[in-house]
């Protein structure tokens, strides 16, 4: 067994220490200045990489501030530290008026920002503020709301607001339909665009490293079309975005282009295809074309693409449309997610055919179109071959052709 150690030997142990340190000796005047030198330049080097370099000469008189002091504007801050300063300072997140003015209670943004300093703010709030400044702006700028968009800046202070809280790390507040179609409006009426395709970028590049699906990256360019329940896009402006979504991906394979273009051309397929003939007339010649160039790598041969043109905003035509109904059954491929929409489509499809040649007195093809349904789709459009021969005859007796049509199409 050991023996304990008697405490009297740990007050010793200062005692031996001061033999093995040495004392630093004193220094003479020629190091003590050459320390004082090298102290001071070191000082001022980490100065000057905290606040910036400053020469003290260059620094005007009192007399001169005070001859200057009502022209002379304040400059942009430079520093390190005044920037950090200045960006706390405006940051969103610390951005709060605790006195507000009663007026501002009508002003969405003002809400928004109240919401935002008190932690309150999530994405349904920030779409419902957005969608509440544009009626607003609608309001005040009945003739030029893109100009009213702009100047408000609540495109930049939500997008503010996204980097601050660190909800723009990821793509993900884009599933937030609405949001993202308020939010995108905003932004390209104050010339942030570009902001949001490199949101768009990230999501290309997470689509090509298996990180994001397909489906999602087609959702969200989808989203920005807006939906028919709350608002929509005008077709002009869908396809401009489609467009621009094309070209990122014009490098990909065909089959990843056709992929990720699908579900958002199809969007807009059903959106000019519904559309009114009223709201059909106001689609420009050049986006209508853009939009068969895409349809093109969508659809290759399939009926959508080949009866585009009975959709026409000049010059509706059905010739391309009955000449692929008229192919055998077997040559109309669909693939397997399009299964169960396709035969509602192509009744679609087929009346507005059909309503085209009777406009055009065109009787036998219109006719032609009609016993085609009757054959291949008799109980999704729920007529018999005497009563089709019938309404037939009877609307070409009394060229009444349009509104017999008109009371066969399906919603």
């Amino acid at each position: 067994m050991f023996r304990a150690t008697p405490p009297a030997f740990f007050h010793q142990i200062p005692a031996l220490l001061k033999f093995k340190l040495h004392q630093p000796l004193p220094l003479s005047p020629r190091e003590s200045k050459q320390l004082l030198e090298l102290l001071t330049v070191s000082f001022r080097e980490q100065l000057d990489s905290e606040h910036g370099p400053s020469n003290v000469a260059d620094a005007p008189s009192a007399h001169q501030v005070k001859a200057t002091k009502t022209t002379i504007q304040p400059k942009p801050h430079t520093r390190p530290t005044d920037k950090h300063i200045e960006s706390i300072l405006t940051n969103p997140l610390f951005n709060v008026r605790r006195n507000a003015e009663a007026t501002t209670a009508a002003n969405p943004m003002c809400t928004f920002d109240r919401a935002v300093g008190t932690g309150m703010m999530t994405l349904k709030h920030a779409a419902a503020c957005l969608r509440a400044e544009r009626q607003r702006l609608a309001s005040l700028h009945p003739v030029d709301l893109t100009q009213g968009l702009k100047n408000s800046g609540a495109g930049l202070k939500v997008v503010r607001w996204l980097n601050a809280s660190g909800t723009s790390n990821d793509n993900s507040f884009l599933d937030e339909p609405l949001f993202a179609f308020n939010l995108f409006e905003f932004m390209q009426a104050e010339g942030l665009e570009d902001v949001f395709w490199v949101w768009i970028d990230r999501d290309i590049d997470g689509f090509l490293k298996s990180v994001v699906s397909r489906d999602v990256v087609a959702r969200r360019i989808s989203s920005l079309f807006g939906h028919k329940k709350i608002a929509t896009r005008s077709f002009d402006d869908a396809v401009t975005i489609l467009q621009r979504f094309a070209t990122k991906i014009q490098n990909l394979d065909a089959r990843k282009q056709r992929s990720l273009l699908f579900s958002p051309g199809q969007q807009l397929y059903d959106q000019l295809s519904h559309s009114h003939p009223i709201a059909l007339s106001s689609v420009s010649l050049g986006a209508f074309e853009a939009f068969r160039r895409i349809l093109r790598t969508i659809y290759l041969h399939d009926i959508e693409y080949c009866s585009l043109d009975i959709y026409h905003p000049t010059q509706p035509s059905a010739d391309e449309c009955l000449k692929r109904l008229r192919l055998p059954p077997t040559t109309l491929p669909v693939s397997g997610p399009r299964k169960a929409a396709y035969p509602q489509r192509i009744i679609n499809i087929s009346l507005t055919a059909a309503k085209i040649l009777f406009e055009q007195e065109r009787v036998d093809d219109a006719r032609w179109i009609m016993e085609y349904l009757r054959t291949n789709y008799p109980e999704e459009v729920g007529l018999k071959q005497s009563s089709v021969e019938h309404r037939i005859q009877k609307a070409h007796e009394e060229e009444s052709s349009i509104q017999l049509l008109e009371s066969l199409s399906i919603a």
